[in-house]
């Protein structure tokens, strides 16, 4: 345990930053990828979904989570804003072994014109929820 001189302003304190997020935008932008998600497998079926707001990216990720000592190998493909299209690193507690991350400009036709095969939805969001939520439980 930490101790502190007295006349410190910082001792004892937590100090909490308000970060302000803008509002999720979501109407379709007239763009579609390839999206599926699946646990215990590096692949996933696939359904064409519509990209929001400023989506603007196809991403196809899949790896594997671990939790101490508990794996979990996970895939999953998108729609996802281009600051987004950065492999995830791990967390403290947590190890990502990433075995695939490509991210390709989203489509007006879908997966024809990305050479991905298309089916099923969810999003890189969703990953990077998993990651911070997973040292939770």
């Amino acid at each position: 345990m930490e101790t502190c001189d007295s006349g410190k302003d910082t001792c004892g304190v937590i100090k909490h930053e308000i970060v302000q997020v803008p509002p999720m935008n979501t109407i379709p932008n007239g763009l579609q990828c390839p999206a599926c998600y699946a646990e215990n497998s590096y692949q996933c079926s696939e359904n064409t979904v519509s990209c929001t707001g400023v989506q603007t990216q196809c991403f196809d990720i899949a790896g594997k989570i671990t939790i101490g000592v508990l794996p979990l190998k996970t895939a999953m493909k998108g729609c996802t804003t281009e600051s987004e299209c950065v492999a995830p690193k791990g967390e403290k507690g947590l190890d990502v072994d990433i075995v695939r991350f490509e991210c390709k400009p989203a489509s007006s036709r879908g997966h024809k014109a990305l050479g991905f095969a298309p089916r099923v939805a969810l999003l890189l969001p969703a990953l990077s929820g998993l990651i911070l939520v997973l040292p939770l439980s």
